[in-house]
């Protein structure tokens, strides 16, 4: 239904029962001249291979929203999907779900309540056609689809599905920081994410650590610790000095938190190229203009820990300082090609400009497969 005008008030008297049928719908909407259009044209539940998907959509001139389910027989994914932002709502076991306004709501709760909970095709026929007696915001007419087959991983194939229809329609259903421990768990034994303060830590172990996210399973999980910067507005510097420190290999690979290209390959060299056996305490690539790169590179942890603490108790801010205390190898950006040609691994982001670059060329590697 699309309502203009006077919609809101047409809009509460339609959702809370009190319009019953369609004619007392186009009056009131006079009433109030408000303007009205219905259409049943849009699937809400549809065959995806094995698997269901049901979708219900709020459209306003500044904003649509849409809530999705993904069902296989024993398990559901659902997701709030805002603009191009998508937020994993609930997943597991499968129950009855009822979407809805509130007062269809009320119905099919009622229902189910009178069944004892026992729900099938007959029940679900029963609600359906309660509804559209007692609310014109239901259709005489609906669709019943049923699951075909059982999935041996029904979980694993629902998020396959919201992966691929995040990457068909340009959604962000991975905030950036699970892209980025994915990449990094391929090329280290362990992670360590460093927060700004506590709270902001255990905000992100609840993002990284959530395996419909990451797509990882409870064995990598267990390898991502969080922490968080000992002293507060010391940037980088004091980072690597909490981040080192929890971290427990000999050598460790930094990275900073806006890197939307790591590349497993390119890490995996630079822990070569911090060869100990050549006396080097550190790899870090360097610009052609002389500029390291002290936020995507290789320390041997116990020293630069220890030289992190030594600029802190200093007052001393800036990365590079830490840095004259190791012996460094400077690796040129040109050894790092044969690895990743376009060097997209240093691409960061700065700016919405940047965001949006980077959308773009991670759409296009999505198509190249």
């Amino acid at each position: 239904m699309t309502f203009l005008g006077s919609w809101p008030e047409l809009e509460e008297e339609l959702y809370c029962g009190r319009i019953s049928d369609d004619e007392a719908l186009l009056a009131k909407a006079m009433e109030i001249g408000a303007i009205l259009q219905v259409t049943d044209g849009r699937d809400k539940v549809w065959r995806r291979g094995d698997l269901l998907v049901g979708e219900v959509t709020e459209i306003t001139p500044q904003l649509e929203r849409r809530r999705r389910i993904y069902l296989a027989p024993g398990s559901q994914l659902q997701v709030d999907i805002t603009g191009k932002e998508v937020r994993i709502r609930d997943r597991g076991a499968m129950g009855c779900i009822i979407y809805g306004n509130r007062f269809t709501q009320q119905i099919a709760v009622s229902i189910v309540v009178q069944a004892d909970g026992r729900v099938d095709e007959a029940l679900i026929r029963k609600i359906f056609q309660e509804a559209a007696e007692r609310t014109a915001s239901v259709s005489q007419e609906h669709v019943i689809l049923k699951s075909e087959r059982m999935l041996s991983n029904p979980q694993k194939a629902l998020e396959k599905a919201l992966e691929e229809d995040c990457q068909e329609n340009g959604w962000n259903g991975r905030p950036l920081i699970c892209w980025m421990a994915k990449t990094l768990l391929s090329a280290a034994d362990e992670l360590v994410v460093v927060a700004r303060d506590q709270k902001h830590a255990k905000r992100l172990a609840e993002i990284v650590s959530d395996r419909t996210l990451l797509d990882q399973t409870h064995s990598d999980r267990v390898r991502i610790h969080f922490t968080w910067d000992r002293v507060s507005g010391f940037g980088p510097v004091a980072g690597l000095e909490a981040g080192l420190g929890m971290a427990r290999g000999r050598f460790a690979f930094a990275a900073a938190c806006d890197l939307p290209f790591l590349n497993g390959m390119v890490i995996q060299r630079l822990f070569e190229l911090a060869d100990p056996g050549r006396g080097y305490e550190a790899a870090v690539p360097v610009q052609p203009n002389g500029y390291f790169e002290p936020l995507h590179s290789v320390y041997e942890r116990e020293k630069m820990q220890a030289s992190c603490q030594r600029a802190l108790e200093s007052g001393e801010r800036r990365i590079h300082v830490p840095l004259q205390e190791l012996v460094v190898n400077r690796v040129s950006k040109e050894l790092l090609l044969p690895m990743d040609p376009e060097l997209l691994s240093f691409f960061n982001l700065n700016t919405r400009e940047d965001l949006e670059k980077a959308r773009a060329l991670w759409q296009e590697k999505g198509k190249k497969g």
